[in-house]
């Protein structure tokens, strides 16, 4: 297990982090009709940005034993935390969201709640083709 984990951070660190997360770069339509990209990474540098805002969610997500379900299940809290930083970034004016994963902490195995998701949003003069 070691291994793989040196193997993953090796590669990253050749490969740089933007280019390893940028598969599960998404579009997303704002409420205001603005075209927001959602990614996991800083946008690439050649698309002179500017920081617009940061934010942070949590979507309020919780679990008894992983049977019973508080809240938003796994596909609905991604959803749900597009969808509030994709408006947020495009009222401030972004069109471009670095996002972080969605986590959760357990508590003695028998009870998980979802954690705190931050954002930066940025204005980018261009944004790459999916």
């Amino acid at each position: 297990m070691k291994m793989k984990l040196l193997a993953v951070l090796g590669l990253v660190g050749l490969t740089g982090c933007s280019s390893v997360v940028a598969p599960l770069a998404s579009d997303y339509t704002a409420s205001t009709g603005d075209i927001v990209r959602i990614a996991y990474a800083n946008p690439e540098k050649t698309s002179n940005c500017i920081v617009k805002g940061h934010s942070a969610f949590n979507p309020n997500s919780q679990s008894v034993l992983g049977v019973v379900s508080l809240g938003p299940d796994d596909m609905e809290t991604d959803k749900l935390i597009n969808s509030t930083f994709g408006d947020e970034a495009a009222a401030a004016g972004a069109n471009y969201v670095n996002r972080g994963f969605a986590g959760s902490s357990t508590f003695g195995g028998v009870y998980e709640r979802s954690s705190t998701v931050e954002a930066t949003f940025f204005h980018c003069e261009t944004v790459p083709e999916l």
